[in-house]
C-alpha cells in the first residue's frame, strides 16, 4: 500500500533463508495497520543419498586392436542412486579416475529423485594385465548439491576387468 493512497498494489514476497522479512501494512491516512515479522531459517541439512548401485558389475576393458574378448561381456554400467533434500536438489554427479588419463565427472541424469550414470567404457590396457586377477576395484564417488549450496557424497565401487583375463 502507498500512503495516502487508496488503491493496493499486489507484489511479490521473496523469503530468502536465514534472512528476516517485515511486512507493514498502512493504510489512506498512513496509520500502520499491521506489521508481521517472518524468519525463515537457513537450511543448512546437505542432501540425502542413497547407497548406489551399479549394474553389472564387474564390466570388461574396451578390446584392444590385437586383443577380443567374447562378446557379450559388458563395457559399461549403470550406476543409480536416489538423492532427496527438502529445499530442492541442484545437481549431482559422478566421478572417478581413469589411470593416465584423470578424473572423469558427469552429471546424473533423472527425473525425481532418482538418478542415473553411464560408466565407462574403460581404454584397452588401462590395467596392468599381469595382476593375478587381472581386476581393479574402481571407487565412483557421487555428490549432491542442494539450492542452498550443502553438499553431500557417497563411495560405491565397481570392478574393472584388464582384457587379458580373456586369454586366461
Amino acid at each position: 500500500t502507498i500512503p495516502g493512497a487508496t488503491t493496493t498494489i499486489p507484489g511479490d514476497t521473496t523469503t530468502i533463508p536465514g534472512d528476516t522479512t517485515t511486512t507493514t501494512v498502512v493504510d489512506a491516512t498512513t496509520t500502520v495497520v499491521a506489521t508481521t515479522t517472518t524468519t525463515v531459517a537457513a537450511d543448512t541439512t546437505p542432501p540425502s543419498i542413497s547407497t548406489p548401485g551399479v549394474a553389472p558389475n564387474p564390466i570388461w576393458e574396451q578390446d584392444g586392436a590385437a586383443i577380443t574378448c567374447p562378446p557379450g561381456t559388458p563395457r559399461q554400467a549403470t550406476v543409480s542412486t536416489t538423492v532427496t533434500d527438502t529445499g530442492g536438489v541442484a545437481s549431482v554427479t559422478a566421478s572417478w579416475v581413469v589411470p593416465g588419463s584423470g578424473t572423469v565427472t558427469q552429471a546424473m541424469s533423472g527425473g525425481g529423485s532418482t538418478r542415473t550414470a553411464l560408466f565407462g567404457p574403460y581404454p584397452a590396457q588401462t590395467w596392468p594385465e599381469n595382476s593375478p586377477s587381472y581386476q581393479t576395484a574402481v571407487t565412483i564417488t557421487i555428490q549432491a548439491i542442494d539450492s542452498s549450496g550443502n553438499t553431500a557424497t557417497r563411495t560405491t565401487t565397481i570392478t574393472v576387468t584388464s582384457i587379458a583375463q580373456c586369454f586366461g
